[in-house]
């Protein structure tokens, strides 16, 4: 028999029926139950927090903070590639070819759609603000100054060069040109995101206290268990049984969940992430490259400036000079040189990014291979040929070979960038999945007190 607490009694008398009955059959019965139901919603409760806000984390490093360091990345390669069409369209006299110079007014309108969307991802946050503000005020006063070149250039005036070597300086000045401008911007997006990953190493430290909550649950299952088997004669309580094999499948597929999301988590921001970046710079390097080698042209024996610029950045590429035998090899698994292109070869796990890599070796050695042509041409006076093959688009031409290097650049990153942002769905859908699985816990709650009600209820009277 159950004796009934008073309705009105002092707090006393309360406490003392309370600790008289925690001593009997049936109110360790409850005690049990009440215990197991306040495991099982704590279970609950932790796990659902810890999967629901791991999972918002990764979306918005999904949806946030990677498209905004990529976004950044892409400006900057867009406004290298304006620099380097004014450069192409300058090179080619008075009378500028309409196709650069079409480039560069494509480049430009892009750079302004890519800020104003930069400025939206950005809303409310004051730093990511003011660099974009800035990049924007100085992209007005480079545009200002390209115009003001292709003025004179036009009139057959020397002084358009220097204005245009005023504006190439702006946008690659270090510290506060242009692309340093868009380079600290993804700066502060890559904080944002270092924070973000630290946030999930936190979470993924207060797992222990999941990990606590199920051992205690199932601990006391198994001596809740124990204690109707002895004190009821019943070889097994079902629901008991049930409510035990139900926390063992909550603890595994929480398990499998996790270890498929941290290991996903890991290969995406660890491998995938650091070629995407890696390949955009390359197209950035590249870029300048091109427009290093026209702007040589254009200051007509006072370019050594954009020489020792094209030398340094195309050494960053391929730290070797590029020959047939070590693309050949490269081609067959053996890089025997460094640099970014050798890290790229290295690193690409997907076949659709490693044909498209060696695309971008080949076209790079054809690039080089032009600019020795280039060189020669200027030791022997003949500017004109030099001229020539810079803005030539047939093979080899210099453009050419940037046109294939461009080509398979984006290949890569395309193929990159599917794969990254698949891995990233993949294991946001695998955490808010892993969340509602928590419900598990409150079944095994249920499931326990069902288990026990019919031996407590034999006490009732």
């Amino acid at each position: 028999m159950i004796a009934v607490l008073p309705r009105w009694g002092s707090l006393r008398q309360r406490a003392r029926l309370i600790r008289e009955q925690s001593g009997t059959t049936p109110g360790r019965l409850r005690a049990q139950s009440l215990a197991i139901g306040m495991a099982g919603v704590a279970l609950f409760a932790v796990g659902a927090g810890i999967m629901a806000e791991a999972g918002s984390t990764v979306a918005a490093i999904a949806n946030g903070t990677v498209p905004a360091i990529l976004g950044a990345e892409r400006l900057h390669a867009t406004l290298a590639d304006a620099d380097r069409a004014v450069a192409n369209a300058f090179l080619t006299g008075a009378v500028e070819a309409t196709g650069p110079q079409q480039e560069f007014q494509l480049d430009l309108a892009s750079a302004h759609r890519q800020l104003a969307l930069a400025a939206d991802r950005a809303a409310g946050q004051p730093a990511e603000l003011a660099r974009i503000q800035a990049v924007s005020a100085e992209l007005a006063q480079y545009t200002q100054l390209v115009a003001t070149a292709q003025d004179y250039n036009r009139l057959g005036y020397p002084v358009g060069s220097a204005y245009l070597r005023r504006a190439s300086a702006l946008m690659h000045q270090s510290g506060t040109g242009i692309l340093a401008q868009v380079d600290a911007l993804a700066q502060l997006e890559t904080d944002t995101l270092s924070g973000q990953d630290t946030a999930l190493a936190i979470t993924g430290m207060v797992l222990l206290v999941y990990a606590g909550l199920v051992i205690a649950l199932l601990v006391m299952l198994v001596r809740t268990q124990s204690f109707v088997r002895q004190h009821f004669k019943r070889r097994r309580n079902p629901r008991l049984l049930a409510a035990t094999a139900l926390l063992l499948v909550l603890t595994a597929g929480s398990a499998v969940e996790v270890l498929y999301a941290t290991e996903s988590l890991f290969v995406a921001q660890g491998q995938a992430y650091s070629r995407l970046l890696g390949l955009w710079e390359m197209r950035s390097i590249m870029y300048d490259a091109y427009g290093n080698e026209s702007l040589n042209l254009v200051a007509r024996g006072d370019g050594n400036a954009f020489i020792a610029a094209f030398n340094s950045e195309t050494s960053q590429l391929a730290s070797a000079t590029m020959t047939d035998t070590l693309v050949a090899e490269a081609a067959h698994g053996d890089v025997a040189f460094n640099g970014l292109l050798a890290t790229e070869l290295e690193d690409a796990s997907y076949p659709t990014e490693r044909t498209a890599a060696l695309e971008m070796l080949v076209a790079f050695r054809q690039f080089m291979g032009v600019n020795g042509a280039v060189q020669t041409s200027l030791l022997h006076g003949d500017h004109a040929s030099a001229a020539l093959l810079v803005l030539g688009d047939q093979p080899g031409d210099l453009g050419a070979a940037f046109n294939s290097f461009d080509a398979a650049a984006g290949r890569a990153i395309t193929s990159v960038q599917a794969h990254f942002a698949q891995t990233l769905a993949l294991v946001e859908y695998s955490l808010f999945a892993c969340a509602a699985l928590q419900l598990l816990a409150l079944g095994v709650a249920v499931l326990a007190y069902l288990g026990l009600k019919p031996r407590i209820d034999e006490y009732r009277s």
